[in-house]
């Protein structure tokens, strides 16, 4: 069996949120069917029958620094997560420590997220997001989900944002694949978010990081691309 190590998502968060000294186990990818299945860990945005041959990192031993406690005494963090995207032959197993939702222009998306995000308008464009819990009545705020889903035999990522806004959103979408550099992040396009509508967007490769940001409003044509 050949395992190699790969880079965390330090960088990534650090970029992000100015959050220094979040050191995540590195992904370890494994061929499928060449290891004991284990079950997958919740929430498990990857099918049961995706994990087959998915063997678990080792415990990281990670223990938070002064930055990142402070960070996350102030600003919404999710838990520790450990998640697994896959591709026809490999899954990665991807554990991260807590880490913010959101910083002052931009989302952080792993697969496995759901939650609401709400932001102030300045100048036309969203800034200072932060975390919302569900609200009963949603206004002004974003929805975000990601998980990897299995369709026709086929891994696909699946991010959904419903906008609760009532004006036309754009932004920009930066990704990780997971057997790249973790300072790797490349554009990707994104569709238009309609006023009080949903925007699904699909990616046939695995994904283990979303940055998004330059949320601004924006009247146009509906048309997908890298805003």
């Amino acid at each position: 069996m050949s395992v190699r190590p790969l880079s965390g998502f330090g960088v990534l968060l650090a970029a992000l949120v100015s959050c220094v000294g979040s050191t995540p186990t590195p992904a370890t990818p494994v061929r499928a069917g060449t290891g004991p299945a284990t079950a997958a860990p919740a929430p498990a945005p990857v099918p049961a029958s995706a994990s087959a041959g998915a063997v678990e990192p080792p415990a990281s031993g990670v223990i938070p620094t002064d930055d990142q406690e402070n960070v996350c005494a102030t600003i919404r963090c999710r838990p520790e997560i450990t998640f697994r995207v896959s591709d026809e032959t490999t899954t990665y197993v991807v554990k991260v420590p807590p880490t913010p939702y959101a910083g002052s222009d931009a989302l952080s998306v792993y697969p496995g997220d759901d939650y609401f995000v709400t932001a102030e308008e300045i100048g036309g464009l969203l800034r200072n997001f932060r975390y919302v819990d569900p609200p009963r009545q949603p206004q002004n705020v974003l929805h975000v989900q990601f998980a990897q889903e299995k369709k026709n035999g086929r891994f696909i990522m699946v991010l959904t944002i419903q906008s609760f806004y009532s004006r036309r959103l754009v932004y920009h979408a930066l990704s990780n694949h997971p057997a790249r550099p973790q300072r790797e992040l490349v554009k990707t396009s994104t569709c238009p978010l309609g006023p009080m509508m949903r925007s699904i967007e699909l990616w046939p490769t695995p994904i283990s990081f979303l940055k998004l940001t330059d949320f601004r409003f924006r009247e146009g044509k509906q048309v997908c691309e890298y805003y």
